[in-house]
């Protein structure tokens, strides 16, 4: 059956697609399917998916969406910055297997600090407590 033509198995941009369906149910088997099957699609790059919004994740508004794997970031610390974060559903299952970024690049979060400033207090200390973390190595590179 091969000879004729038959698939092993879908294609990954077919797969990754059904997983950025609207049907909830077949987007979840699709992703499900990906994530399971790591040796069938060793060559997954996220950056060839940028445009597909697959990935479950949560806005800063709190909704339940999707986004891109170079969009949806692994650490709830960055959704103060109005950067989306996996999906709890989906933190045990994909992160790893969807190549998350833990954090987002300098490149993105210093032009938020340079166009906007924190409103209150509050969102200052929240601000300033995401990135206590990440100041010494990312800012001094960013800066040099």
């Amino acid at each position: 059956m091969f000879s004729l033509g038959l698939k092993r198995q879908p294609p990954l941009a077919d797969i990754l697609k059904l997983a950025a369906n609207d049907d909830e149910v077949l987007a979840a088997a699709a992703l499900k399917y990906f994530v399971d099957n790591p040796l069938k699609y060793p060559d997954y790059d996220p950056h060839n998916f940028k445009e597909t919004k697959f990935v479950p994740a949560v806005s800063p508004d709190g909704k339940s969406i999707k986004g891109s794997p170079t969009e949806v970031f692994t650490s709830p610390d960055v959704s103060v910055f109005k950067f989306l974060v996996i999906h709890p559903t989906a933190r045990e299952i994909a992160p790893e297997r969807l190549k998350l970024k833990q954090h987002p690049p300098t490149s993105l979060i210093m032009p938020l600090l340079e166009k906007s400033a924190p409103n209150d207090i509050a969102t200052a200390r929240s601000w300033f407590e995401a990135l206590a973390g990440r100041i010494a190595g990312s800012l001094v590179k960013f800066l040099s």
